[in-house]
């Protein structure tokens, strides 16, 4: 019952911490629509939990009035016999249902103490509903990987300047293309538009060809991997932040995701190595080490589409350095839109773009 309550308060913090995401990407009524299944494990352990008590005191008490009855009819016989005399008759069977308070008090204890154990034992991975989706990368098929945005308009409201007023922009497949600029350029706002996190208001953004707003939700999710420039993780283990990207990901393939992110020798010189715990929000690890972590999760996730949101923030020269180049490797072959202030603070592209005044230039 502690590891089902302790599942579902993580899936209500989550959700409430979450809240203003699945609403502006308008999944909040489908996500809370699949909330209330997942009070089920808490209940049914309570349910049997509270079965077992009760028949643990019924068999106490019933065991207590067992020995009060044998304890009078052995006081009859001593007192018959002159053994005893009559006080000490009435007082054998009052004693024997005097151990009924502390022997019906030794199920709760013993309960009290199973509940203690649990809550402080290190918690397994989580395991994750769902398929994970593997996407290859440059081969049969690759055309589909192609990035377009076609004369977008985007507002953040009415009465309010447009943030992109016919923008335009071609990622052929497996081109990485890094875009700079400073900050409240619209970077990230451009990132959102690729992963669909917002729609524009007018033009059309289209991934192999296809508008995203054509394109069903999971298969924009298995093809489109996005970091954001936001670190999001969650009060769980390495390993279960991890799977959040494919849950059926093998323990090779998480430390190879955690080998391409520069974090596998921090993971490995951990006491509990990927089942180390990150606290809520990730706040066991310091700023560059979460930025990695999410990192990671995007490398496990395997897309042949990439958006990355600032990926090296938080990290000396001499990581930063390490991870671009591991980075680099890794993203050879996918279509890759990689967003920061600055081209030094990205891994090598194959083009690099200035966003200011809500067009996009060629980077001196």
């Amino acid at each position: 019952m502690a590891a089902a309550r302790e599942a579902l308060r993580r899936r209500v913090l989550d959700l409430a911490a979450g809240l203003a995401e699945l609403r502006a990407v308008r999944l909040a009524r489908r996500t809370t629509a699949r909330a209330p299944p997942a009070t089920t494990p808490a209940w049914c352990a309570s349910a049997r939990l509270g079965r077992r008590a009760a028949a643990a005191e019924a068999a106490t008490q019933l065991g207590v009035h067992l020995a009060a009855l044998a304890a009078l009819a052995a006081g009859v016989a001593l007192h018959a016999r002159g053994v005893i005399d009559g006080p000490v008759l009435v007082l054998l069977p009052l004693a024997v249902l005097g151990l009924g308070d502390p022997a019906g008090g030794a199920g709760g204890a013993g309960g009290a103490g199973a509940h203690a154990r649990g809550g402080a034992a290190p918690q397994p991975p989580a395991r994750h509903a769902g398929r994970g989706a593997r996407a290859g990368r440059a081969g049969p098929g690759a055309e589909r990987n192609g990035v377009r945005l076609v004369d977008v308009v985007l507002g953040y409201g009415a009465g309010t300047d447009a943030v992109f007023d016919g923008l335009s922009l071609a990622l052929a497949p497996g081109e990485a293309v890094a875009v700079v600029g400073a900050s409240g350029a619209g970077k990230s706002t451009l990132g959102d538009l690729v992963a669909r996190v917002v729609d524009p208001d007018a033009g059309t953004v289209e991934l192999g060809g296809t508008a995203l707003t054509r394109l069903r939700r999971a298969d924009r999710v298995a093809r489109v991997g996005y970091l954001t420039q936001r670190t999001e993780l969650f009060a769980d283990t390495i390993a279960g932040n991890l799977r959040v990207a494919r849950p059926q990901a093998r323990t090779a393939e998480l430390w190879q995701a955690l080998e391409t992110a520069g974090l596998a020798t921090f993971v490995a010189a951990r006491p509990h190595g990927l089942d180390a715990w990150v606290g809520e929000a990730g706040v066991r690890l310091s700023g560059g080490q979460a930025r990695r972590l999410a990192l990671a999760r995007v490398v496990l996730a395997d897309t042949p589409v990439v958006v990355l949101d600032e990926p090296l923030a938080g990290l000396d020269a001499e990581t930063a350095a390490a991870v671009s180049a591991s980075l680099g490797r890794w993203l050879e072959g996918r279509t890759a839109l990689l967003l920061a202030h600055e081209a030094g603070a990205l891994p090598r592209a194959a083009r690099v773009l200035s966003l200011h005044g809500g067009a996009l230039h060629p980077a001196p």
